[in-house]
């Protein structure tokens, strides 16, 4: 366990007893008299870190406000309003490096693409599953969001997006708590934190539908009619991938580019349409 870990552990640790104090009454809730210490100071790896709320002191003992302190430590904190729990989380530094397209991983393919949310650790995450060769397979880039370290387990490459993924055998063997599949609600999303930014991208999905000429007998396709996945594109801020089925019942992707304008509201600025299989390539051919 590194250092960075270990401080967020006895955080938490630490956190959970101010949470705790003041429960000895029958609602379990007790009013204290305590001090706030604007003049106190925080020192964070060596480095003065500056607090938007001063600590507090209580019985002779300081308390920090644990969603600034978290943030400081590199950990996550979660607040599930109707359990009075908070859930801090600890994260690892960086991502899995993308592999060369010469890496020596066991080659599979996404056929039937099964997305989900999953509830871990007081938060709801989007991930981009399958089965295949009797196996469920889980996205590493969505284990990684969750905070989970995927390190050092055997992991294959999806054959058209080229991207990492491992067991369900092998994920279970990583959680913290077993996580709680939740009901699909709309167009799942992976990477979306800002609450905002994924209204914009599900009404883009929902808003455009088929659409039907009086004087043509056919509905038009549209592709974001059928998306059922949005990821974020961490490289590339602004850029969203919608996996969508096609009319041939194929997978494919819509490059989507949003900006804010000139009232702070989010616009679509751009889309392409690509197939599966050049999602892995996009950005680097586009860029030359």
């Amino acid at each position: 366990m590194n250092s960075k870990r270990k401080k967020v552990a006895l955080l938490a640790f630490l956190l959970t007893g101010a949470f705790a104090a003041g429960a000895a009454a029958s609602n379990g809730i007790e009013r204290v008299d305590a001090f706030l210490r604007p003049d106190f100071k925080l020192i964070v790896d060596g480095k003065t870190a500056k607090l938007d709320n001063p600590i507090l002191v209580y019985n002779d003992t300081s308390y920090l406000p644990i969603r600034e302190i978290s943030g400081l430590l590199g950990a996550d904190v979660n607040w599930n309003n109707s359990s009075y729990t908070a859930y801090v989380n600890s994260r690892y530094e960086g991502q899995p490096a993308v592999p060369e397209d010469n890496a020596d991983y066991q080659e599979i393919e996404m056929k039937n693409p099964t997305p989900m949310y999953m509830k871990y650790l007081g938060r709801e995450y989007g991930l981009m599953t399958f089965y295949g060769d009797m196996n469920m397979y889980y996205r590493v880039i969505d284990l990684n969001r969750m905070g989970v370290d995927t390190g050092g387990i055997l992991k294959y490459r999806e054959k058209n997006t080229h991207e990492l993924y491992i067991t369900q055998q092998d994920a279970e063997k990583l959680w913290k708590e077993r996580p709680e599949n939740r009901p699909r609600n709309g167009t799942i999303t992976s990477g979306v934190n800002d609450t905002k930014t994924k209204e914009f991208l599900q009404t883009m999905v929902t808003e455009i539908q088929p659409f039907q000429f009086e004087s043509y007998p056919y509905t038009v396709f549209s592709p974001f009619a059928s998306v059922f996945f949005i990821d974020t594109i961490d490289d590339h801020p602004g850029n969203y991938a919608m996996y969508f089925w096609n009319q041939e019942g194929k997978v494919g992707v819509i490059m989507v580019k949003i900006e804010k304008d000139a009232n702070n509201n989010w616009v679509r600025r751009s889309f392409s349409i690509i197939d599966l299989e050049y999602r892995h390539k996009y950005f680097s051919e586009n860029n030359k």
